[in-house]
């Protein structure tokens, strides 16, 4: 089992803007915070069994230009090894 937190922080920069409404500029300050976690299991010689999801979360001016601040992305799979 495998499990990570992510964090960003970016200032601000550039020319000042009015920050009532960070996300409309991508100079202004934001911040992205993530977690995942991921589990891996070897049921036979070749084979390999993987499941994980990773959780991720935008705001302020890290957010310019999405739609959807928050998502999940889950993802399962099966390897075979020669």
């Amino acid at each position: 089992m495998i499990g990570a937190y992510y964090y960003n922080d970016q200032p601000a920069f550039g020319a000042p803007v009015n920050y009532t409404n960070p996300a409309a500029f991508a100079n202004c300050r934001g911040t992205l915070n993530a977690g995942s976690v991921a589990v891996d299991w070897q049921f036979a010689k070749k084979y390999v069994a993987y499941a994980g999801v990773m959780w991720s979360q935008i705001s302020g001016g890290l957010a310019n230009g999405f739609l959807n601040r928050a998502s999940i992305a889950p993802t399962i799979g099966l390897r075979f090894r020669f």
